[in-house]
Protein backbone atom coordinates (compact mmCIF):
# COMPACT_ATOMS: atom_id res chain seq x y z
CA UNK A 1 0.00 0.00 0.00
CA UNK A 2 2.71 2.16 0.71
CA UNK A 3 4.91 1.84 -3.03
CA UNK A 4 1.51 2.53 -4.36
CA UNK A 5 0.84 5.74 -2.60
CA UNK A 6 4.60 6.38 -3.71
CA UNK A 7 3.46 5.47 -7.37
CA UNK A 8 0.79 6.93 -7.77
CA UNK A 9 1.92 10.24 -6.17
CA UNK A 10 4.92 10.50 -8.71
CA UNK A 11 2.28 9.87 -11.56
CA UNK A 12 0.20 12.50 -10.37
CA UNK A 13 3.17 14.82 -9.92
CA UNK A 14 3.63 14.24 -14.04
CA UNK A 15 0.75 14.47 -15.27
CA UNK A 16 0.76 17.67 -13.45
CA UNK A 17 3.45 19.09 -15.08
CA UNK A 18 1.75 18.79 -18.54
CA UNK A 19 0.51 21.72 -19.91
CA UNK A 20 -3.46 21.93 -20.82
CA UNK A 21 -2.38 23.86 -24.14
CA UNK A 22 -0.81 24.87 -27.19
CA UNK A 23 -0.91 27.57 -29.78
CA UNK A 24 -1.85 25.45 -33.17
CA UNK A 25 -0.89 27.28 -36.51
CA UNK A 26 -4.36 27.56 -38.61
CA UNK A 27 -4.83 27.58 -42.21
CA UNK A 28 -3.80 31.42 -42.85
CA UNK A 29 -0.99 31.21 -40.45
CA UNK A 30 -2.17 32.60 -37.26
CA UNK A 31 -2.26 30.20 -34.17
CA UNK A 32 -4.78 29.77 -31.44
CA UNK A 33 -4.42 28.41 -28.37
CA UNK A 34 -6.49 24.79 -28.12
CA UNK A 35 -6.68 21.78 -25.69
CA UNK A 36 -3.99 19.37 -25.86
CA UNK A 37 -6.76 17.02 -26.80
CA UNK A 38 -7.45 18.57 -29.82
CA UNK A 39 -4.13 18.25 -31.17
CA UNK A 40 -4.30 16.21 -34.15
CA UNK A 41 -1.23 14.29 -36.42
CA UNK A 42 0.09 16.53 -38.49
CA UNK A 43 -0.45 19.94 -36.78
CA UNK A 44 2.08 22.52 -36.94
CA UNK A 45 2.45 23.58 -33.15
CA UNK A 46 4.47 26.92 -31.89
CA UNK A 47 6.33 26.50 -28.57
CA UNK A 48 8.17 29.93 -27.11
CA UNK A 49 11.39 29.66 -25.02
CA UNK A 50 11.04 27.86 -21.92
CA UNK A 51 7.45 27.12 -22.33
CA UNK A 52 6.95 23.38 -21.82
CA UNK A 53 4.67 21.20 -25.31
CA UNK A 54 2.28 18.57 -24.29
CA UNK A 55 3.46 16.34 -27.15
CA UNK A 56 6.21 14.16 -29.46
CA UNK A 57 6.93 16.20 -32.75
CA UNK A 58 9.67 17.58 -35.94
CA UNK A 59 11.09 20.58 -35.77
CA UNK A 60 10.39 22.28 -38.76
CA UNK A 61 11.42 26.01 -38.15
CA UNK A 62 14.61 27.09 -35.92
CA UNK A 63 16.85 25.35 -33.48
CA UNK A 64 16.20 24.31 -29.93
CA UNK A 65 16.78 21.96 -26.95
CA UNK A 66 14.07 20.23 -24.76
CA UNK A 67 14.73 18.85 -21.59
CA UNK A 68 12.82 15.18 -21.79
CA UNK A 69 12.85 14.78 -18.04
CA UNK A 70 9.50 16.60 -17.21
Amino acid sequence: AKLHGRTLGALENLISRIPESIERQNVDGTFTRILNRQLKVGDVVRVHLGEAFPADGTLILGATSADESL
